[in-house]
């Protein structure tokens, strides 16, 4: 639709399976994004997408050379999968910590 070329229609057209994947296997990181910094557990955070960020070098290094683009796209894929997975195995010591600390003994009493 940007494009009037129909080479550039084309082309696009490849690659239009990867451009409605890629949001769609992408959303949990970006909610999981939200939540730890709303949480102030972006260390936490930071830990997840360093292990993430070395799978998707290794799916980048293994994938890309076999079919180029098609395969840049996979290792994205595999990179907000992998995101989204290891920041939900660390979301019940999130949820743990905010219940910990709302209950705590810094809170005031509740008559």
């Amino acid at each position: 639709m940007i494009s009037a070329a129909p080479d550039g229609r084309v082309a696009a057209r490849v690659f239009l399976r990867w451009l409605v994947a890629a949001p769609l296997i992408g959303v949990a990181a970006r909610i999981f994004d939200g939540i730890f910094i709303g949480v102030t557990r972006t260390g936490l955070m930071l830990r997840t997408m360093i292990l993430s960020v070395a799978v998707y070098a290794v799916a980048l290094a293994v994938l890309v050379p076999m079919l180029s683009n098609h395969r840049l796209w996979a290792a994205l894929v595999v990179l907000n999968l992998t995101r989204s997975l290891t920041m939900a195995r660390v979301w019940p010591r999130v949820v743990a910590g905010v219940v910990a600390k709302a209950s705590g003994p810094d809170q005031p009493e509740r008559r």
